[in-house]
């Protein structure tokens, strides 16, 4: 069998980094990577609170960081989306690092309250009250998080001082199956 990449780290000493959807699955993994390389700060969001209180706890324990902060953000609530934004620029926070982990699988058409189907939010794939495939939806969605992703990059063009990627692993171990 092959060998396994060594695992990158870096010192993220000064550095803020912000992992949505980090209660579970990649994000959590991820957050806590995050956490054992040290950032100034690591602001971990969820759906709620309690679940971002939680997140914040399986960290310190598994990594000894203390310094991880909870943050609530509901990617359908546009009003969670603005409020989470507003905190960044009210607090004057820069973001060095930024993982938009958060993901839901429904097995039907549902909208959020801003009246956007919840899978693909601001992009509506089919239907209200018609057959949804969640593996095709799923896969649907990935697939607009490359295109969206992509966009972004041209957006922002080749000599900003951002790098703009997107990885898809497809299902993985996580609270979604």
């Amino acid at each position: 069998m092959p060998s396994l990449p060594p695992v990158v780290t870096a010192d993220l000493s000064g550095k803020t980094v912000a992992v949505i959807g980090s209660n579970t699955g990649i994000g959590l993994e991820a957050a806590k990577h995050f956490a054992r390389m040290k950032p100034a700060r690591l602001i971990c969001t969820c759906r709620n609170q309690a679940k971002a209180d939680a997140t914040v706890s399986i960290i310190e324990q598994e990594t000894g960081y203390t310094k991880a902060e909870s943050w609530v953000l509901e990617l359908s609530e546009f009003t969670s989306v603005i409020a989470f934004a507003n905190r960044f620029e009210e607090e004057g926070i820069p973001l060095d690092i930024l993982v938009c982990n958060a993901a839901v699988a429904l097995a039907s058409y549902q909208k959020t309250s801003d009246g956007c189907e919840t899978v693909a939010v601001m992009k509506t794939l089919n239907e209200e009250g018609s057959f949804c495939d969640p593996e095709k939806r799923y896969s649907d969605s990935k697939l607009l998080n490359v295109l969206f992703t992509r966009a972004i990059a041209h957006h922002i063009g080749p000599k900003a001082p951002v790098i703009v990627d997107t990885v898809n692993p497809g299902f993985c171990v996580s609270d979604l199956r």
